[in-house]
């Protein structure tokens, strides 16, 4: 357990921008590194740490020590004997949109190029945070993701947490992503500011719902 921020936070549109590509780098790691996707680590610990630093700045050159402090855990991705070409298969890998590396101002090129390598050759055995469903050929479980059942209003950091969760869970996982009416990708942008405001209970319920 991580002590988590106070309930209230102020946020601005570049801490919300620096907070989107870091949801999207974690849960990159979470499904697609052969370190991270088998639970060698605690992820939740490292985002959490990683978001309250990135709150209290907003600085580009913190946010990417977070992320550099990420891919350093992680480790080097070795699985060069499976790569998958996604543009040899668009119909199969419609759901998988790699493309906020590339568009993101705020990574550096070498964490961009080491993402962009986890995509290309991700972990082929079974996932620590997403499994097949025994009972559900067509859906997934995710049996080892601690709830925190003592946060009965969880703090900014764990509210987040829980979004980040969330929605790369669908990103990856849910099948019919590609035929939502609004774009994944916007969904968190427009989730991320509702989840950081959201500081009494009432609120945080609303902010849930929404998701």
């Amino acid at each position: 357990f991580v002590a988590g921020n106070t309930f209230g936070q102020k946020t601005s549109p570049k801490i919300n921008n620096h907070l989107n590509d870091l949801c999207n780098v974690w849960g990159n790691l979470k499904y697609f590194h052969p370190e991270i996707a088998t639970g060698k680590h605690n992820w939740d610990s490292v985002l959490v740490s990683s978001i309250n630093q990135i709150l209290k700045s907003g600085d580009k050159k913190v946010f990417q020590n977070e992320i550099e402090k990420m891919l350093r855990i992680a480790g080097a991705n070795y699985a060069p004997e499976f790569k998958i070409d996604y543009s040899a298969h668009p119909y199969t890998y419609r759901n998988i949109d790699h493309s906020w590396i590339d568009k993101s101002k705020n990574l550096t090129q070498s964490q961009k190029e080491k993402l962009k390598y986890n995509y290309a050759h991700p972990y082929q055995g079974q996932n620590y945070y997403a499994q097949n469903n025994p009972d559900d050929g067509g859906n997934i479980i995710t049996p080892n993701e601690n709830p925190y059942p003592e946060m009965k209003m969880p703090t900014v950091d764990y509210r987040l947490l829980g979004l980040f969760r969330f929605w790369n869970v669908i990103n990856y996982y849910y099948p019919y992503k590609y035929l939502t009416d609004k774009p994944w990708d916007n969904v968190l942008k427009e989730l991320i500011p509702e989840f950081v405001k959201a500081n009494d209970t009432i609120a945080y319920h609303k902010a849930v719902s929404k998701m």
